[in-house]
């Protein structure tokens, strides 16, 4: 087996070590400790069943970044408010390009997601 095939087995191995060790099973935690409980039922066993609503979790961020990040709210994972990306877009290109459609939304927290374009554009020599 070759070192770059060796490698990569290893690194999956960690991710998923560390996906596991996480005990939030990968849900974010509720602004102020407050759980967000969008189901007022019971299940079947009799425990309480809540779930994350995370358009309203995310209400006042906004994502900034590339086709990826578009997936959020064209995937109706988050309101397309609190999405501002594009395909092919870069941090860089988004940073020059979208400041005052950002701005105008005043969000209380950015997520800046930098992806392969970002990688993969060359670096700008100094002027």
């Amino acid at each position: 087996m070759g070192k770059k095939k060796l490698g990569m087995m290893i690194l999956a191995m960690i991710v998923a070590l560390l996906a596991s060790a996480c005990g939030n099973n990968g849900q974010p935690n509720a602004p102020n400790g407050e759980s967000e409980d969008s189901s007022s039922g019971e299940s079947e066993d009799g425990v309480a069943s809540k779930s994350i609503s995370y358009e309203k979790l995310y209400q006042t961020s906004v994502f900034l970044g590339g086709s990826i990040t578009e997936g959020l709210s064209y995937h109706d994972v988050l309101d397309e408010e609190n999405v501002l990306a594009g395909v092919g877009k870069t941090a860089e290109f988004a940073l020059k390009e979208d400041v005052d459609r950002l701005v105008s939304r005043m969000p209380e927290h950015i997520y800046i997601q930098q992806g392969s374009d970002d990688i993969l554009w060359p670096k700008q020599s100094a002027e």
